[in-house]
């Protein structure tokens, strides 16, 4: 851990690299490999530094706002739902109730390389949740449908390149230099 602050990692990332190497110790202890974990009297090396939360532009908010539409739908929805990308990329119309205005979040896409992978957790234990459905977003969800909500042509979950390139075009016409989870940080922020 002193290692990666001499590297000048984040606070952020060092406390994750010491969360792995606690469920690492915490296996061997159940496996009978060690007595003790380590890691769990560890503290984090001080003075780390701490990376400020950036907010998209307000005029950036505004475009997002105004285009619902088309490849637009995706960071629309992530800007009121509060979604990360990855859950709202595994989402089908079966999460979404209606009736309640209710989202029900309880998995993720992951890649490998540029394979989406679904995968049936979310990145923690609270991330599996529900989230209020807004009239705003629910409009503009297609109706009588089934299947995946943010998917490519033939129906299945976008590729890495797939939503990089989707992303990159619209950012480009809209001029805009924001990312997906900055998204996430404004729906936090209103």
């Amino acid at each position: 851990l002193k290692s990666f602050a001499l590297k000048d990692y984040s606070k952020k990332t060092v406390a994750t690299y010491k969360s792995i190497l606690n469920q690492i110790f915490k296996y061997a202890v159940i496996q009978g490999e060690i007595q003790t974990n380590p890691a769990s009297v560890v503290s984090l090396p001080k003075n780390l530094k701490t990376l400020k939360r950036v907010l998209p532009p307000d005029e950036e908010i505004k475009i997002i706002e105004t285009n619902p539409e088309g490849f637009g739908f995706l960071p629309f929805f992530l800007l009121f739902s509060g979604l990360r990308i990855s859950e709202a990329l595994a989402l089908n119309y079966e999460d979404i109730d209606r009736e309640n205005m209710i989202i029900t979040v309880n998995k993720k896409i992951v890649y490998d390389g540029n394979t989406p992978t679904l995968v049936n957790a979310t990145k923690t234990e609270a991330g599996t949740r529900k989230v209020v459905l807004l009239a705003r977003v629910e409009k503009h969800l297609k109706h009588d449908k089934n299947g995946i909500i943010f998917c490519n042509e033939n129906g299945d979950y976008l590729t890495r390149k797939q939503l990089s390139c989707r992303w990159n075009k619209f950012k480009k016409e809209n001029n805009l230099t924001m990312t997906f989870h900055q998204l996430r940080h404004a729906y936090a922020t209103i």
